[in-house]
């Protein structure tokens, strides 16, 4: 498990420096991933220590608890993006002014 984490850790912080880097994203990006991310962080810390402590070796807490975990990301997901009209350049902000 800590190789696992350790490799995620990493992965993670790879994907997240190479995102930062880029010249455009879409307006409200960065609100949104806190959302997702912020959320999924705070359930993905409480569900093993809750489960552990509580209910090891119990499908009936594991299994619902991995669908609660992964709900603010399907909820961001699933939330659309700040939408303008076609051909206005105001739909892309840069992150990194010039």
């Amino acid at each position: 498990m800590i190789i696992g984490t350790t490799l995620w850790i990493v992965v993670i912080s790879v994907m997240s420096s190479w995102g930062a880097r880029q010249r455009v994203v879409l307006r409200g990006n960065t609100r949104r991933s806190l959302l997702a991310f912020g959320g999924w962080g705070v359930l993905y810390g409480a569900a093993p220590l809750v489960g552990l402590l509580r209910y090891p070796q119990r499908p009936a807490f594991w299994l619902p608890a991995a669908v609660i975990v992964a709900l603010p990301l399907v909820l961001v997901a699933c939330w659309p993006h700040e939408r303008r009209p076609q051909g206005r350049p105001e739909a892309l902000v840069s992150p990194h002014p010039s």
